[in-house]
């Protein structure tokens, strides 16, 4: 699991390209899978996590 952690300057796109993946942002947690993304706002804190038995990759972009 990524700390929970915030940009203050900059956005940030989380794209899953492999397993599932749980998404803490701003206090609501969201799950999604390879194709999904995930564009947390500057100043917003979020994490992530693998979920389930299989591996997991994002590209951060």
């Amino acid at each position: 699991m990524a700390l929970v952690h915030d940009y203050q300057n900059e956005y940030e796109v989380l794209q899953l390209v492999e397993g599932q993946h749980e998404f803490w942002l701003d206090c609501a947690i969201t799950r999604g899978g390879p194709g999904s993304s995930i564009f947390p706002p500057p100043g917003v804190p979020h994490t992530f996590w693998v979920v389930g038995d299989g591996p997991g990759g994002t590209s951060r972009s």
